[in-house]
C-alpha cells in the first residue's frame, strides 16, 4: 500500500480520491505493563497491547489506468476508490511471567526459577496481506476476489498463506538463572 516516505498516489492527474486517512492511522490503542511483587519471593509481570486495525486501499491487481504503475484501485461510481477506505484487522497481545527466587544458604547466592508465556490469549493476531487486498479487476462490483478483505478462506475457513502474522502462537519458555 506504500510507504510513509514517498507519495504513493493511484493517478498522479487525478489527486482527488488520495486525501484520507495516513497508512499507520490507528484510531484506538491501549498499552500497560505492571509488577507484582507477592509474598515468598514470587514476582508477577505483565505487558499488554491492543490497538484497532490500520487502513489499507483495495488494488485492481493489473495497472488499470495504464499508467505503468500497478497500484491501481478499483472504480466505483466511475471513479476510483478512495484512499485508504478499508480497515485491516486489529492486534491484541498479553504476556506473563512468573518468578520465584529461592536465597541460597549462608547467602551466597540465589536461584531464580521463571515461567514466560507469551500471546497467553492465543490470538491469531493475522492480518489482511497481499492477495486479500486485491479487489479484482476495475470494472467488476462486487469483488471478484472472494477473500477480499479476509484472513481465512472463504471456502475452506483455513487461514490463507498471504496473511501477515504479526505474532507467534501462544508459547511457554521456561527459565533458571543463578545469581552470586
Amino acid at each position: 500500500n506504500g510507504g510513509v516516505s514517498a507519495p504513493l498516489y493511484e493517478n498522479a492527474f487525478d489527486l482527488n480520491n488520495e486525501f484520507s486517512w495516513s497508512q499507520i492511522d490507528q484510531r484506538h490503542q491501549f498499552a500497560t505493563n505492571a509488577v507484582f511483587f507477592l509474598p515468598k519471593g514470587i514476582e508477577l509481570s505483565t505487558v499488554s497491547r491492543y490497538n484497532t486495525g490500520r487502513p489499507f486501499s483495495p488494488r485492481t491487481g493489473v495497472d488499470s489506468n495504464r499508467d505503468g504503475n500497478a497500484n491501481d484501485r478499483p472504480l466505483l461510481g466511475g471513479y476510483p476508490v478512495r484512499r485508504y477506505t478499508y480497515r485491516n484487522i486489529g492486534f491484541g497481545d498479553t504476556s506473563l511471567r512468573v518468578l520465584k527466587a529461592l536465597t541460597l544458604p549462608n547467602e551466597h547466592g540465589a536461584l531464580k526459577f521463571s515461567a514466560e508465556f507469551f500471546n497467553l490469549f492465543n490470538r491469531a493476531n493475522m492480518e489482511i496481506g497481499g492477495a486479500q487486498q486485491t479487489y479484482g479487476n476495475s470494472l467488476d462490483v462486487p469483488s471478484t476476489n472472494a477473500n477480499f478483505g479476509r484472513v481465512k478462506d472463504s471456502i475452506t475457513g483455513n487461514y490463507l498463506p498471504t496473511g501477515t502474522l504479526r505474532t507467534t502462537p501462544f508459547q511457554v519458555q521456561l527459565g533458571l538463572r543463578f545469581e552470586f
